[in-house]
């Protein structure tokens, strides 16, 4: 689930310049929900929090309503928001088909908030900043072959 929306970020300029590549230059800083313990900011970290699949009786569903949370994290906070603002701009009342398998995904931003007081003690220990923000994610899936 999460494959398809790291694609849809790593196809935008901007979100690719933004994050830059990881240290050992093999990928750009977006990851499907864990990030390596010593990635240096900024970067994103995707997860899928719920399902909802499109249910027809006597049919398999291959239509879902994903809810995903997108975190952005920076050394500081005006970089975490520019981030934030970012992709929200890729995502929100957007389209992406994926070039991987065709999942089809339309994305709608739902909500946004900055790291709580727990987490900013956490992140703290990492010298971050963090957003976190919440879309809904009409998708179509893929065939796998």
């Amino acid at each position: 689930m999460t494959h398809a929306t790291v694609e849809w970020l790593l196809s935008n300029a901007t979100i690719q310049n933004l994050v830059g590549e990881n240290e050992a230059g093999d990928t750009h800083k977006i990851y499907q929900v864990i990030v390596p313990p010593d990635e240096k900011p900024p970067y994103v970290c995707i997860r899928v929090t719920s399902v909802e699949p499109f249910i027809c009786k006597g049919e398999a569903s291959e239509q879902e309503n994903d809810v995903v949370e997108l975190n952005c994290y920076g050394e500081t906070y005006e970089d975490t928001y520019i981030l934030y603002r970012a992709v929200r701009q890729v995502i929100d009342g957007n389209s992406f088909t994926s070039l991987n398998d065709g999942t089809e995904l339309r994305g709608t931003f739902t909500g946004a908030r900055d790291a709580t007081q727990a987490e900013m003690r956490e992140l703290a220990i990492r010298a971050l900043y963090g957003i976190q923000a919440t879309y809904l994610l009409e998708t179509k899936l893929g065939a796998i072959t």
